[in-house]
């Protein structure tokens, strides 16, 4: 199970780039079950925006640092960030972040 203890969201490095990790963008498969311990069976379709939308907003709430390098991709982040519904801890903590690749200029 998750832990749940952690008072505040991982956010990635101060040397994080444009892109949080390599193409990951299309490829099917499940996440581990520190991520998705409710339906640890289920395969998610990155090439899904639906599905994508679902394992970032998991991976943003459940995640340690390497999993965000692991599965999230700053670019994709951004795109799908006005749909994503995670929890206002996690939303506030990434709307920085997400500014940033917004108005790289702010």
């Amino acid at each position: 199970m998750a832990d749940r203890s952690r008072s505040s969201p991982s956010l990635p490095g101060r040397g994080a780039s444009g892109r949080l990790l390599t193409a990951q963008d299309s490829r099917a498969g499940d996440l581990p079950l520190h991520l998705n311990w409710s339906n640890g069976a289920r395969v998610f379709d990155l090439a899904s925006r639906a599905d994508r939308a679902r394992v970032y907003e998991v991976v943003l709430q459940e995640g340690r640092p390497v999993d965000i390098w692991a599965y999230v991709d700053g670019v994709l982040l951004v795109d799908l960030w006005d749909e994503l519904v995670p929890p206002r801890a996690v939303r506030s903590a990434w709307a920085a972040v997400v500014r940033v690749f917004l108005d790289p200029a702010a």
